[in-house]
């Protein structure tokens, strides 16, 4: 076979490779190595990577485009999302019956994802909600939610781009402090009838 026509093979299975949509193989298997978590392609104390591996299930509900990286709109989804799989009757508030369901499914989520649930991190639970709950009715309106859980967010955002990194995510009772937003007070709530619809 002469190298011309070898060099045309190649350069015309490249060409269809394109039309068809497809990519070279290693290209693929470059994509398929990039999506892997960094504990397994990185030098990370073993520490860690418990830590990283108990947070995953979590981060990858939220991480819809499964990019790595929570953007702001994915951020909202999120805080909606959550705030009205609870609001049983879509009143923009959480009752008390209501937060109760809420906090029962705290428990039980991190019974699966621990093996148990430890009385440190229930209390950190019940700390947060009551911070959160501004004029201490034992309920919590939309717009107590809505700026409690964005701040919260948002204190993860080690970097100040806007977005949080699978690296910079924390859960709800890791120990970071979730008060002292520098924004609370002028944050724009959305309108919580806006939200129903999506």
């Amino acid at each position: 076979m002469s190298v011309f026509y070898k060099i045309t093979s190649v350069v015309l299975g490249a060409a269809c490779l394109t039309v068809m949509g497809a990519q070279p193989l290693h290209a693929q298997q470059d994509v398929s190595q990039d999506n892997r978590p960094f504990w397994e392609t990185e030098k990370v104390p073993a520490k860690l990577v418990k830590r990283y591996e108990r947070r995953y299930p979590f981060f990858k509900k939220l991480d819809k485009d499964l990019n790595w990286i929570l953007s702001e709109a994915e951020i909202e989804a999120a805080i909606s999302g959550e705030f009205k799989a609870f609001d049983k009757d879509l009143d923009g508030i959480w009752n008390k019956e209501e937060f109760r369901a809420y906090r029962s499914k705290f428990v039980e989520t991190r019974e699966e994802s621990h093996g148990a649930t430890s009385a440190d991190r229930v209390k950190r639970f019940d700390l947060r909600v009551e911070q959160a709950d501004k004029n201490d009715d034992g309920q919590l309106s939309w717009e107590e939610f809505y700026r409690f859980s964005r701040e919260r967010y948002f204190r993860m955002d080690n970097n100040k781009n806007g977005e949080i990194e699978f690296k910079e995510f924390r859960t709800i009772d890791d120990k970071i402090s979730p008060t002292g937003g520098s924004d609370d007070e002028v944050v724009k709530v959305p309108e919580y009838k806006d939200k129903l619809g999506e």
